[in-house]
């Protein structure tokens, strides 16, 4: 009954937040929802890098179909499957009231955006849940194919892979590893069919030859304790003290648990250590610099399922020591405190911000000159909004031109290019950093100016047809 109460309220949250939500949570976001709308009748989007064939492939269907709302609804299916999951988990381990488990992943705030949002974070906190519970129950295929699996959706995926690697040699299954490669191989095998003949570009290393992360991040770098202090957004406030009680446990637990199902220390070692190394992990890559990496609190949410257990293990300890009464009730109310702080500083439900409002105002504006699509048909923009609000494909060679260095040197006629000055410059991969001296330096003509920096150029107009 409490996973039921529990998963029935965060459901109608989720559900109402996502239709009263007119902006996207991140730019990126859109991004991977348009890379989703457009993927079953262009299927380079599939296998595209950015986009992550496993992530893009489940929102393709009901993108295609039913379009945002029917994306969000499939994140709040993957939320709730992640809390199952992780409930599983939690009572093959013999851990004190399972529930708690279920509850502590749908009581983190990031978590309850993300699931009505259109990011990577939830599919693979759902891939990694699946694949701790393989581990736990000794499924060592399972174990291998989901750990496969996990670049496809995430670059922590490599990550896990490594650790799959290590489970897989410490439990002398050898022929099991052979399996591990097989996602990304297959993934750079379909690269290769889909996008075709290139020089130098063969089966085996068109993943490596077109990945595009850059070593050296264009965002800057932080503090290596950014993530840190910022985790209780991520546990939820109320419940986040549990969660290092938890982990103090989880690292201090010798021998053979005395409760039926009890499993050894070692596992419960490891709920432990694999948030600890995603935390030290990307805030060293935040701190250097390094990876692309942007300081973003959601890659703390690839580990929910761990956060989750951690915290039940805590929370579930305490009560028994203190004497405590009505610990599942009480973990429900503390659950339910975030939506008071929403009062006090609204996220909830996620309304357009300055970008996107122009990135919509540019969309009209085009829209409505019909002259101006004539002499220039094809849009090429930094904010994947613009392609949004037009319902056009990045890869629609008849009405888009895609954002990229190469194609604004190559200045391609009959194009209107949209920039602005947090799109344009900056981003992940250096080939679609472009600042506006390179676009005056290439030739493009300014046309229009509007706020926040954001200005339309021009190449020249599109060639009248011959009679």
């Amino acid at each position: 009954m409490p996973l039921l109460i529990a998963a029935g309220v965060f459901s109608a949250l989720s559900l109402a937040a996502a239709i009263a939500s007119d902006g996207f949570l991140e730019a990126d976001a859109c991004t991977h929802y348009m890379f989703a709308r457009f993927a079953l009748g262009e299927p380079h989007y599939l296998v595209n890098i950015w986009g992550r064939p496993l992530v893009t492939g489940l929102y393709a269907i009901p993108a295609a179909t039913v379009g945002l709302m029917g994306v969000r609804a499939t994140s709040l299916l993957l939320a709730l499957l992640c809390a199952y999951l992780t409930y599983r988990i939690a009572r093959d381990l013999g851990m004190r009231r399972p529930q708690l488990a279920f509850i502590f992943v749908l009581a983190q705030p990031l978590l309850f955006l993300h699931s009505f949002s259109e990011l990577t974070e939830l599919p693979f906190a759902a891939l990694v849940a699946a694949m701790f519970l393989a581990y736990v129950r000794q499924r060592w295929i399972w174990l291998a194919i989901l750990a496969a699996l996990g670049p496809l959706c995430r670059p922590e995926g490599f990550g896990f892979l490594l650790l799959a690697v290590a489970a897989l040699v410490w439990h002398r299954r050898p022929w099991h590893l052979l399996i591990l490669p097989l996602g990304l191989l297959g993934w750079s095998i379909a690269g290769r069919l889909v996008h075709g003949p290139e020089d130098g570009v063969y089966w085996y290393n068109w993943l490596i030859v077109h990945w595009p992360y850059s070593p050296q991040s264009p965002y800057g770098r932080g503090w290596p304790w950014h993530f840190l202090i910022r985790l209780p957004t991520v546990v939820s406030p109320l419940v986040f003290p549990f969660m290092w009680i938890g982990l103090w446990r989880c690292a201090t637990r010798h021998g053979q648990e005395a409760h039926p199902g009890g499993k050894c220390a070692p596992v419960f070692f490891l709920v432990g250590l694999i948030p600890m190394l995603v935390l030290a992990g990307h805030s060293f890559l935040w701190w250097r610099g390094l990876m692309a990496s942007n300081g973003e609190l959601r890659y703390m949410l690839v580990v929910a399922p761990f956060w989750a257990l951690l915290s039940a293990e805590g929370w579930a300890w305490a009560f028994d020591r203190m004497n405590w009464r009505r610990p599942i009730l009480w973990a429900g109310v503390a659950a339910l405190v975030p939506i008071l702080a929403n009062r006090a500083y609204p996220c909830v439900p996620v309304r357009m911000v300055d970008n996107d409002r122009l990135a919509q105002q540019v969309a009209q504006w085009y829209r409505a000159d019909e002259q101006l699509q004539r002499r220039y048909p094809r849009v090429m923009a930094a904010h994947s909004g613009v392609y949004y609000h037009l319902d056009v494909s990045q890869s629609d060679r008849r009405r888009s031109v895609q954002w990229k260095r190469s194609n604004v040197d190559g200045r391609p006629p009959g194009t209107l290019l949209i920039w602005d000055p947090i799109s344009g410059p900056y981003n992940s991969d250096a080939e679609l950093c472009v600042t506006r001296e390179h676009i005056i330096e290439a030739g493009w003509q300014p046309l229009r100016q509007w706020d926040k920096g954001w200005e339309a150029f021009v190449s020249d107009p599109e060639p009248s047809p011959t009679r």
